[in-house]
C-alpha cells in the first residue's frame, strides 16, 4: 500500500504545483509556447536537421505516402511531392523561409511606422494630416489586391515579399503610434521638459519613445502570424518566394490539386500553417497581457 502511494501521489503532486506554479507566475501557455519553440528550432538549424535537401528528388519516389501506408519509404516520413522531394525536409526549410521573412520585414515596418507615428503624433499640424490621410487610404484598400498589384509590379523574390510587407502594415504601427504619442505629449512630465528647454526630438527620444515602445512590441508579436499567413498566400498565388526556395504556400500550391489521391503533399504544409498561427497568436495575447498597463491586473 505504501509502495503504491509512493509511486502515485508523487508524479500528481508534481504536475499539480507545476500548474499551480505556471499560473501564479503567469507564464505563457505551454502548448503554443512548444509550438513556437519547434518552429525556431526548425528554422534555424534547418540545415542540421532536415533528412533531405530541400531540392532533392528523386521522380522514381515521386508521391510516395507517409510512414505508415501502403508503399510507403521509411526515409521520407511524410510521403514526398510530385518531384520526389521530402515533405518533411521542405517543411523544415519553410520554417526557415518564414522566420526571415517575419522578422526581417516585422522590424523594418515597426522601425518606420513608429519613426512615422512619433512624428505625426509630435508635430501635429499638416504632418500628422497628410499621414492620417496616408494611412486611412492604404488601410481602406483590401490588403490582398494591393499584395497582389505590388507583387505583380515588383516581380517574385526575398527582397519584394519583405518591401510588400511593410508597405501593406505599416500603416498599423503608425496610427497606433501617432495617438500613443497624442496622449502622452499631454502628461506632466513632457511638459515640464519642454519647459527645461529640451527640444522636440529630445523629448521624443527620452519621453515618449520609452512609453510607446510596449505597445509596438505587442503589435510586432501579434503580426509575426499575419506576415506568415501573408507570405503563404503569395507563394501560393505564385508571386511570392521563388521556386528555389521551399515554403509552405508553394507546398500548399503545388498539391492542392492533387487532394484526392496525394492528399499529404498539400494537407501537412496547411496542418502547420494552422499550428504556427494560433500559436503565435496565443502568445501575442500573453504578451499583450503583460505588457499592457490596463491588462497587468487583470
Amino acid at each position: 500500500m505504501s509502495a503504491r502511494r509512493v509511486a502515485q501521489v508523487p508524479p500528481l503532486r508534481w504536475v499539480l504545483g507545476l500548474r499551480s506554479f505556471w499560473k501564479q507566475h503567469r507564464l505563457p501557455p505551454a502548448l503554443p509556447l512548444l509550438i513556437v519553440i519547434v518552429f525556431l528550432v526548425c528554422a534555424v538549424f534547418a540545415g542540421l536537421i532536415a533528412p533531405h535537401p530541400q531540392n532533392q528528388g528523386e521522380l522514381s519516389k515521386r508521391l510516395l505516402p507517409p510512414t505508415g501506408m501502403a508503399k510507403a519509404d521509411s526515409s521520407y516520413l511524410l510521403g514526398t511531392d510530385g518531384q520526389g522531394r521530402d515533405i518533411l525536409s521542405r517543411l523544415i526549410y519553410g520554417a526557415r523561409m518564414a522566420l526571415l521573412i517575419s522578422i526581417v520585414s516585422i522590424a523594418l515596418t515597426a522601425a518606420l511606422g513608429t519613426f512615422i507615428g512619433l512624428l505625426a503624433g509630435l508635430f501635429g499640424g499638416k504632418l500628422d494630416m497628410v499621414v492620417m490621410r496616408l494611412v486611412d487610404v492604404s488601410m481602406s484598400i483590401p490588403a490582398i489586391l494591393i499584395a497582389v498589384l505590388l507583387a505583380a509590379v515588383f516581380g517574385a523574390s526575398v527582397q519584394n515579399v519583405i518591401i510588400i510587407v511593410i508597405i501593406l502594415i505599416w500603416p498599423a504601427y503608425a496610427r497606433l503610434v501617432r495617438g500613443e504619442t497624442l496622449s502622452v505629449k499631454q502628461a506632466d512630465y513632457v511638459a515640464l521638459a519642454r519647459v527645461a528647454g529640451c527640444s522636440r526630438l529630445t523629448i521624443m527620444r527620452r519621453h515618449i519613445l520609452p512609453n510607446v515602445l510596449p505597445t509596438v512590441l505587442v503589435l510586432m508579436s501579434l503580426h509575426v502570424a499575419l506576415v506568415i499567413v501573408m507570405e503563404a498566400g503569395l507563394s501560393f498565388l505564385g508571386f511570392g518566394i521563388p521556386p528555389k526556395y521551399a515554403t509552405w504556400g508553394s507546398m500548399i500550391q503545388q498539391g492542392y490539386q492533387q487532394l484526392q489521391t496525394s492528399w499529404w503533399v498539400a494537407v501537412f504544409p496547411c496542418i502547420v500553417i494552422v499550428l504556427t498561427v494560433i500559436s503565435f497568436n496565443i502568445l501575442g495575447d500573453w504578451v499583450r497581457d503583460r505588457l499592457d498597463p490596463k491588462l497587468r491586473q487583470v
